[in-house]
C-alpha cells in the first residue's frame, strides 16, 4: 500500500476530486480542494494506474492520470490550456472561461456558471431573438458561439461606461478605473472602499448594470461583448428560457472570496459545505471566518453569510447577523439574511423589534444589493411572508422607487454579483421610451459584436 498526493498547479477554485481505478471504480472517498487548500493525500492505495478527476462548480472536469508505485505517487491537476487573453488568467483558472492550448475565435466559448444546461437554454433563446437569419443552434453549442452568429447583423454601436458610488445610502456618479477593451471583453478593475455600480449603457441610456461590493483587494469585472449585445433578451418576458443573460465575469482578487463567490453561483457543486473546513491559513478562508471578520471586511462577511444560507443555513449565527445588519443598514443583503435565518431557525430566544415581514420591507427599500442570490431569495421570501414582490412599499417615501419584481424581471448574470438591465442602479428596465442622459464616462465602441479601439471620454 502507498499514498497518493493530489495537488493543483495553481489556485483553481473549489474542486471535488475523485480517484478512479483501472475499471472505473472509485478508490476512497471524495476530496475537496480550494484555492487556499491546494493539496490532499489519499492513503493506503495499492500500486497501479489510476485516474484523478477534478470537477469544477460549472461541471467541467479536469483529468490527470497517475501511476502509483511502491513509494507512492503524485498527481497534479492543471488547467486544460491557457486563456485567450492574459488578463483573463484568473477567470480561466477558476473555470469561468474556456482555456485551450491554441486559443482563438473559433474555439473560444464562455461557460455560464448557472450550469451547462442553463447556458444551452440561454443560447437557444437569445440567438432566436437576435438573429432572424439563423436557425436556433444545437443544444450542445455554447452561449458565446450562439451570440457570435448575430455579429454579422450588428452595426457599430457606442456605449458609455457609467459608474456610480454608494455613499450614505444613495448612489452618486463617480469615477472608475480606465477600462481595457480587447475584442470579446471589456475589463474594469474595481478597488474602491464603497460599493460601485458599473453600467455599460447604449445611446438610449439602457444597458447591463453590475453592482460590485467593496471586497478586500478589489474585483475584476469583465463585460462580455456577446452578452452586452443581447439587449433583446433583457426582459424576462421576452426570453423563453427565463435564464439570465451572462453579461460579465466577476473575479475577486482575494482567492478565498473568489472560491466562495464561484461556489455560491454554481449550479453544480458536490460536497459544497466541505469548503468551509478547507484551507485554514493565516488569512480568513472559510465562510464562517469571513462572517466573523465582519468589522474588518463587511462585504466579505455578507458573501460568507449568503454562502452559509445556501449550503448550511443552520450554521448561521443570528447574533452575528444582527451585528452585520448594524454595520450595513443600507445594504439589502443584511436585512434579507436576518429574515432568512429566522425563517429557518426561528427566533433562537432573541428579542426582535421587527417581524420577518418588516425586515423584508426594509430589504426591499434598500437601494443597494450585493449578490444576485440575495435578490432572488428576497423575492421568494416575500411570496411567503409578504409584502408581494411587486407591491408598493408603504414605508417608502419615494413613490416611484422600483420594486423587487422589477429587478427580477430584468435580471442579468454577472458571476454571482447583483446585475440587471436598466438605466441606473435604482432604475431596472427601460422606463420611458425617450432617451435619458446618464452620467458621463468613457465611450466604448462595439463593431460587429466586438469591443474595438481605445475608450474615449464622455
Amino acid at each position: 500500500m502507498a499514498d497518493l498526493t493530489i495537488a493543483t498547479e495553481a489556485a483553481l477554485g473549489p474542486l471535488t476530486v475523485e480517484v478512479l481505478g483501472e475499471r472505473g471504480e472509485r478508490v476512497g472517498g471524495r476530496l475537496t480542494l480550494s484555492s487556499l487548500a491546494r493539496q490532499a493525500v489519499v492513503r493506503a492505495i495499492p500500486p497501479g494506474d489510476y485516474t484523478v478527476v477534478a470537477t469544477r462548480p460549472s461541471g467541467e472536469r479536469l483529468v490527470s492520470p497517475v501511476t502509483i508505485g511502491p513509494d507512492g505517487g503524485n498527481a497534479v491537476i492543471a488547467m486544460s490550456g491557457r486563456p485567450p487573453q492574459d488578463f483573463l488568467t484568473g477567470a480561466a483558472r477558476l473555470g469561468l472561461t474556456y482555456a485551450s492550448a491554441t486559443p482563438g475565435e473559433s474555439d473560444f466559448r464562455v461557460t455560464s456558471l448557472a450550469s451547462p444546461q442553463a447556458a444551452n437554454a440561454a443560447s437557444r433563446a437569445t440567438s432566436a431573438l437576435l438573429s432572424h437569419e439563423l436557425a436556433p443552434p444545437a443544444a450542445g453549442l455554447s452561449f458565446a458561439f450562439a451570440a457570435g452568429g448575430a455579429r454579422s447583423a450588428t452595426r457599430t454601436s457606442r456605449y458609455t461606461l457609467a459608474c456610480w458610488h454608494h455613499v450614505e445610502g444613495a448612489w452618486r456618479p463617480g469615477p472608475c478605473e480606465p477600462p481595457k477593451p480587447t475584442g470579446d471583453y471589456l475589463q474594469v478593475a474595481v478597488t474602491h472602499s464603497a460599493p460601485v455600480a458599473l453600467g455599460l449603457l447604449g445611446q438610449d441610456g439602457f444597458g447591463p448594470i453590475v453592482i460590485v461590493p467593496p471586497f478586500a483587494q478589489g474585483v475584476d469585472v469583465t463585460f462580455l461583448a456577446s452578452g452586452v449585445a443581447m439587449v433583446g433578451s433583457a426582459e424576462r418576458a421576452n426570453n423563453p428560457s427565463a435564464v439570465r443573460v451572462p453579461v460579465a465575469l466577476s473575479v475577486p482578487r482575494a482567492p478565498g472570496l473568489a472560491d466562495l463567490l464561484l461556489g455560491l453561483n454554481a449550479g453544480i457543486l458536490p460536497n459544497a459545505t466541505e469548503i468551509l473546513a478547507a484551507g485554514r491559513g493565516q488569512d480568513a478562508s472559510t465562510a464562517l471566518d469571513h462572517l466573523a471578520g465582519k468589522f474588518s471586511d463587511p462585504a466579505a462577511a455578507v458573501l460568507g453569510a449568503v454562502f452559509l444560507a445556501r449550503f448550511a443555513p443552520l450554521r448561521l449565527p443570528l447574533p452575528w447577523l444582527r451585528t452585520l445588519n448594524w454595520i450595513l443598514p443600507d445594504v439589502a443583503d443584511s436585512w434579507l439574511l436576518m429574515a432568512w435565518a429566522r425563517s429557518v431557525q426561528g427566533d433562537d430566544g432573541l428579542a426582535w423589534d421587527m417581524t420577518i415581514t418588516e425586515q423584508l420591507r426594509r430589504a426591499a427599500a434598500c437601494r443597494c444589493t450585493y449578490l444576485s442570490r440575495s435578490r432572488a431569495q428576497l423575492g421568494t421570501l416575500m411570496l411567503r411572508y409578504g409584502p408581494y414582490p411587486r407591491a408598493r412599499q408603504e414605508t417608502v417615501s419615494t413613490p416611484r422607487r422600483s420594486r423587487t419584481g422589477d429587478y427580477l424581471d430584468f435580471g442579468a448574470d454577472a458571476g454571482g454579483l447583483e446585475a440587471f438591465w436598466g438605466r441606473s442602479p435604482t432604475r431596472p428596465g427601460r422606463g420611458p421610451d425617450h432617451p435619458r442622459s446618464g452620467p458621463a464616462g468613457p465611450i466604448i465602441q462595439m463593431r460587429q459584436g466586438l469591443f474595438v479601439g481605445q475608450p474615449g471620454s464622455g
